[in-house]
């Protein structure tokens, strides 16, 4: 009923689309003739003729629109997904995978379509089997099944009972399998029982004793799991369903399982005095970028003087490698991270400078965020830090998998990262980039069975383009950083 309800709906939007279009097409002929002719006055059926032309050349002009907009639609498509072949039809692809943020949009509104058509193509076929079914027959067809159902509970009173019941869920002959099988089962265990020592004769009898219990114990198992998956030992009773929801499902993830990158806005850097300078710089920063008031200082690992640090490096005291102790400031993010189950948190250098609507690009490609470890805002291509901002200063973000490089001085890391990299670098060892290399830095520590072949992402790691941030050489050369 759902169905036809919105069918009935979809017909009722075309047919008012249609006389909008014809009212339109009926105002436009009248102000033309008011134009070209304004004294003259036209016969009533020379007005409609142009009413009709008009209207048809402008629905004409929007089929034209749509097969443009359509063929738009599948160059998107073709450039951001990835098609299978399709072996019956090759000049129709499968459904779209998605790779990017631009992707994922698409699939679901690829997914959208799909839906919304079988759902009208079923609402249309039901209709017309309605239709085309007479009440008689209709009414003959309950009483059959009314007929088979009353059957098929049918109980016997002893299993041995010959019923005249022939349905493939009978009891009668249920328990009648039930209790062949499972006297063939035992004579076989006898057999192979009696047979046993003669087998085994050059064992020692306790060892023949306890070979033959085993023998006996491993076929009545057996003989158990052949009667359970022949469903000969199951019935009606003995499964449960769940059921499905009665109601309308929300299309969205709960917030606590959500991820914004905003919730949660950390900025590393050195306590006192000697983080002053770079503290500056961020206010400035991030006050033009549109996150001022959004995010928190953390105080950053002094790896001259922090003792903890020192312990992790069995070390009586430091100073100590300043990238370990990078790691362990970022490690302390991730450990608040799983005490107070965030869903995620994006985390910054001190010395980071943003791209323009830094806020905006990055809010406008939420909701296409994929499930993901650690997402990159700026890196590092092939190891050396970019000093000058890129070219596009204004389009959204186009998110990839795979690690483009080192350098973390803007990421966002999700609870599942946080995780990751938790157990990943503890105790420190690394940079906080190098715990998330898995090939070479966490082999015995977490995930265990990923493949770490050369050349293999051991995280779901992404990146974006054009970058949003980097480490401009003025912001890098300041005094105080980590």
């Amino acid at each position: 009923q759902q169905l036809h309800e919105e069918h009935k709906q979809l017909t009722m939007r075309k047919a008012a689309r249609e006389e909008e279009g014809r009212r339109a097409a009926e105002e436009q002929a009248q102000a033309l003739l008011r134009h070209v002719m304004p004294h003259t006055k036209l016969p009533a059926e020379q007005v409609d003729q142009i009413t009709n032309r008009l209207y048809t050349e402008s629905v004409a002009e929007k089929g034209r629109r749509r097969d443009q907009q359509k063929k738009q639609h599948e160059d998107r498509m073709a450039r951001t997904c990835c098609f299978a072949p399709n072996a019956h039809k090759p000049d129709k692809p499968l459904s779209p995978s998605p790779e990017t943020f631009r992707g994922v949009v698409l699939y679901e509104n690829y997914m959208r379509k799909v839906i919304r058509r079988a759902a009208t193509e079923k609402a249309d076929s039901a209709s017309a089997a309605q239709k085309n079914i007479s009440p008689k027959l209709q009414a003959a067809l309950r009483l059959a099944y009314l007929q088979r159902f009353v059957r098929s509970q049918a109980n016997c009173l002893h299993p041995c009972r010959l019923c005249d019941i022939t349905e493939p869920g009978d009891r009668c002959a249920m328990n009648t399998r039930v209790i062949v099988v499972f006297s063939l089962a035992v004579i076989a265990g006898v057999l192979c029982t009696s047979y046993l020592p003669d087998l085994q004769s050059e064992l020692p009898i306790s060892n023949r004793v306890a070979t033959a219990a085993g023998f006996v114990s491993s076929g009545a198992s057996a003989a158990a799991g052949l009667l359970s998956g022949a469903g000969l030992l199951a019935q009606a009773d003995d499964v449960e369903f769940a059921k499905p929801v009665d109601h309308e499902v929300q299309l969205d993830i709960p917030p606590v399982f959500k991820c914004n990158p905003f919730d949660h806005v950390l900025v590393v850097n050195l306590e006192g005095p000697g983080g002053e300078a770079r503290r500056n710089h961020i206010l400035r920063e991030f006050g033009k970028k549109g996150l001022k008031g959004r995010f928190k200082f953390w105080p950053a690992v002094n790896f001259g003087t922090d003792e903890g640090l020192a312990a992790e490096r069995n070390q009586k005291k430091c100073p100590c490698d300043p990238k370990v102790g990078c790691g362990l400031s970022h490690r302390r993010i991730y450990e608040t991270m799983l005490a107070e189950q965030w869903a995620c948190a994006t985390i910054f250098e001190d010395d980071v400078t943003l791209a323009e609507n830094f806020t905006t690009r990055i809010e406008a490609a939420i909701d296409s965020i994929p499930p993901f470890d650690v997402i990159l805002w700026g890196f590092c291509p092939g190891g050396y830090k970019p000093r000058h901002a890129p070219k596009d200063q204004s389009s959204v973000p186009i998110l990839s998998y795979g690690w483009p490089g080192s350098c973390v001085h803007a990421y966002t890391v999700s609870l599942s990262g946080a995780l990751v990299l938790t157990q990943a670098n503890t105790p420190v060892v690394v940079a906080p980039d190098g715990a998330m290399d898995g090939m070479h830095w966490y082999k015995d520590k977490t995930r265990l069975h990923i493949d770490r072949s050369a050349g293999v992402i051991t995280g779901s790691y992404w990146w974006v383009n054009p970058q949003l941030s980097w480490q401009g050489v003025e912001a890098d050369n300041l005094e105080g950083g980590v």
